[in-house]
């Protein structure tokens, strides 16, 4: 005796996938920038130091939330007045302008202005 024959499995294909794509991210990119005032109380103690200022880069490229995040406080003023005028060209991300907080580093020399 012969064992019945089973009929052949459904044929299951798998699901149709997307491919995944990499997104583009491009970062936002200074375009004008303006050297911060050395102070002229800090040119007197001959001061030096690095200012960091964290902000958010607008959609239309302008700065706002300016944050000072470090450096000694005798520079923070000239730096948060130097960095409201700076202008960036906003970050993308698949061709879509999207908000991007920047870190700026900002030095302070006596001879840098």
């Amino acid at each position: 005796m012969t064992p019945p024959q089973t009929p052949p499995p459904d044929l299951v294909l798998a699901p149709k996938q997307t491919p995944i794509l990499q997104s583009d991210v491009v970062p936002a990119r200074v375009v004008r920038s303006v050297p911060p005032q050395y102070p002229p109380f800090a040119k007197q103690k001959g001061a030096t130091g690095t200012v960091v200022v964290q902000a958010k880069v607008a959609k239309n490229g302008s700065l706002t939330d300016l944050k000072f995040l470090s450096g000694p406080p005798i520079f923070r003023q000239a730096a948060l007045d130097a960095v409201k005028l700076w202008q960036y060209k906003p970050a993308t991300l698949n061709g879509q302008v999207f908000e991007q907080e920047v870190d700026i580093k900002l030095e302070f020399r006596p001879n840098s202005r």
